[in-house]
């Protein structure tokens, strides 16, 4: 008996298909397109500072660093907020590639 054999994955949900589907969209856009995107909609969440991930981001530097004013925390928090961004949109060009590393 194998005892590496994998068992049968299970079918994918629609909403597993909406990702892998924005997945591979992403994969097909220049690298910088999505830098440039991912720098906006961090920008963006960063706006509403009572969004969940702002929120968060903020509420940590608060607790870490008080000796800090609101105008550092503002700016640390837009800054994590598009590196966060862009790093996930740039994450849709290295998994498109992946397949490529696969049989080494």
């Amino acid at each position: 008996m194998n005892d590496t054999a994998l068992p049968p994955a299970a079918p994918l949900s629609g909403k597993d298909k909406f990702f892998l589907f924005l997945l591979r969209f992403f994969s097909r856009l220049p690298l910088g397109f999505l830098q440039g995107l991912g720098a906006g909609l961090g920008r963006l969440v960063a706006l509403v500072k009572s969004t969940g991930p702002a929120f968060i981001v903020r509420r940590n530097l608060e607790l870490c660093f008080p000796e800090q004013d609101d105008a550092w925390r503002d700016r640390i928090t837009r800054e994590n907020l598009v590196s966060t961004a862009q790093t996930a949109l740039e994450f849709a060009k290295t998994a498109s590639s992946a397949s490529a590393f696969s049989s080494v």
